[in-house]
């Protein structure tokens, strides 16, 4: 069969996820990507893809869209594909504009992998619109596929046509760059919280300054790089920068507590690495993170700083359920988000008559 994968956010968890399924598929049948570059598109990406993936560049950015929608309808045409599956909003608008504009005949999905209605860093009648939006295209045909539970009661109030496949990560790849980067736990005697991500709006930092400065005798520590840094003004915060691949695996691993104070996601691939490495999670109630913690299990959801204050206290006087909360987050990821799980799940809803 051949395959079409089209996106525009090519960079990030997006990319990575790319990387897992295309590879897979290519195993057995045709695969091309069309793609936009993104600034965080890593440079040499091909050499991340099986030799046999062929690559299209397309220009789906918002100024660009109807030269977009004309290349990609051109695509279709010769292509002739007998799947097309479009990853994020830019490509899901392209995409099935282009797709009716030929009269697609074949099978088509749609991951948002993050609803643009749900970006609390925009007013709210633009939420309204792109909800709007959602609605329309919808109504263009294709299959949603949410990557988390809470993402799809989110996909549902504009598509009756959806289902959830977890995002996963790839465990065998996770152990070998632990390997590789010699993440051996040192002993130490002080607590260390900490978090993974770009400092941006969605990552909301804010919040995660006025938990630290609750706690002057904990470490904080926040890995990555962004335009708000400097809302991370508590003196116990330690922000890095952006770091090598094994430079964050080692910096996690020293972690006693993974936070995520996010304010919406699709499902967050750090907090999945963070939980296969022993770490309890604490999550902000949002899309996306909520589905991380089974059952206060593996770690908490809170809704504000004091939740998330009382949560900390409670495991910095009883450290024995910071290990056992630990193994369970383990457990979690083997059992749930392995991404040999989530590529069989694509594989059935690729192939299945019943999707």
């Amino acid at each position: 069969m051949k395959i079409v994968q089209v996106t525009e956010a090519f960079g990030g968890g997006v990319y990575s996820f790319l990387v897992d399924l295309c590879n897979e598929l290519s195993h057995d049948h045709e695969v091309i990507v069309v793609y936009s570059k993104r600034k965080e598109t890593p440079i040499g990406f091909k050499k991340d893809f099986h030799s046999s993936i062929r690559f299209i560049p397309v220009d789906m950015s918002l100024k660009n869209s109807t030269k977009a929608i004309v290349k990609l309808t051109k695509i279709i045409k010769e292509e002739n594909p007998d799947v097309l599956h479009l990853h994020s909003s830019k490509a899901g608008f392209v995409g099935r504009v282009a797709a009716k504009a030929v009269n697609y005949k074949g099978r088509l999905f749609y991951n948002p992998h993050g609803l643009a209605f749900l970006r609390m860093d925009l007013p709210l009648f633009a939420r309204k619109i792109f909800l709007f939006a959602e609605k329309i295209l919808s109504g263009l045909g294709g299959i949603v596929i949410a990557v988390s539970d809470s993402e799809k009661k989110e996909a549902q109030k504009f598509s009756s046509n959806v289902i959830c496949i977890n995002n996963g990560i790839n465990l065998a790849q996770l152990d070998n760059d632990l390997l590789r980067s010699n993440t051996e736990k040192e002993e130490k005697n002080n607590i260390i919280i900490g978090s993974v991500g770009r400092i941006e709006y969605q990552k909301n930092p804010s919040l995660f300054n006025e938990i630290a400065e609750n706690f002057p005798q904990i470490q904080f520590v926040w890995i990555g790089e962004g335009n708000l840094r400097s809302e991370l003004k508590s003196k116990n915060i330690e922000t890095t920068g952006w770091l090598s691949r094994e430079e964050v695996l080692k910096k996690v691993k020293s972690f006693d507590i993974y936070i995520q104070t996010s304010l919406w996601e699709g499902l967050p691939l750090s907090v999945l690495e963070a939980m296969y490495l022993n770490k309890p999670v604490l999550v902000k109630k949002s899309t996306g993170n909520v589905d991380t913690v089974n059952k206060n299990l593996n770690g908490y959801i809170f809704h504000d700083s004091q939740e998330a204050s009382n949560k900390i206290n409670f495991l910095l006087n009883n450290t024995n359920v910071i290990r056992e909360m630990g193994k369970e987050s383990k457990k979690n990821i083997i059992d749930n988000f392995d991404i040999s799980l989530t590529l069989n799940n694509y594989k059935t809803v690729y192939f299945e008559k019943r999707y």
